[in-house]
């Protein structure tokens, strides 16, 4: 959905994806060792990139988001989304920290942070779900230290297990004591 929601959190920030994001987005959708652990697509052309994008903006039950480091690189290093809301829960996930400058840096975490805090404040929901594999160990490191917690696990279509984590708003608010230092707008 076309949206105006964002939040900052030191070097992070969650704000809404715009067209001069596309091409690095598409970039790295392409890269099959960025995407390796990701739903498999077909190659993305700049085509079906900006097809995307326009169906994104259309669709009422998603918010994606482009994530920024804010301080030292200055650009756009990834995305996450808010996806097939459903009552007072959604999901979470097509996260990606694309810009290889910007790993090890703890943006992953902010970012799971930053989307969960969003979705808990600004969007109502109660519950958030998502998806894992269980090799991808950054990933996973970032969700449960952003206030996931792994309920079960799945064969995954490409191969391996996939966990099943959630997160819960009353559970997320009790883990994290800096949460009054987000900075938001919408």
């Amino acid at each position: 959905m076309k949206h105006t929601l964002s939040a900052s959190l030191n070097n992070t920030m969650l704000r809404p994806i715009f067209e001069d994001d596309l091409e690095s987005l598409r970039l790295w959708r392409n890269d099959t060792q960025l995407t390796k652990f990701l739903t498999k697509l077909d190659y993305v052309s700049s085509e079906k990139q900006r097809k995307w994008f326009e169906n994104e903006n259309a669709n009422p039950n998603c918010y994606t988001f482009a994530i920024d480091e804010s301080q030292t690189l200055k650009r756009l290093v990834g995305s996450v989304a808010l996806y097939n809301f459903q009552d007072t829960s959604a999901e979470f996930g097509r996260f990606l920290i694309g810009d290889m400058d910007a790993r090890g840096k703890g943006i992953g975490y902010l970012g799971t942070v930053l989307c969960l805090y969003l979705g808990f404040t600004k969007l109502g929901l109660l519950t958030i779900s998502a998806n894992v594999h269980e090799e991808n160990v950054a990933a996973l490191k970032a969700y449960l230290k952003g206030g996931f917690v792994i309920c079960n696990k799945h064969p995954f279509v490409n191969g391996g297990y996939e966990l099943e984590i959630i997160a819960k708003r009353k559970y997320f608010f009790e883990f994290h004591n800096f949460l009054s230092e987000i900075k938001t707008s919408n």
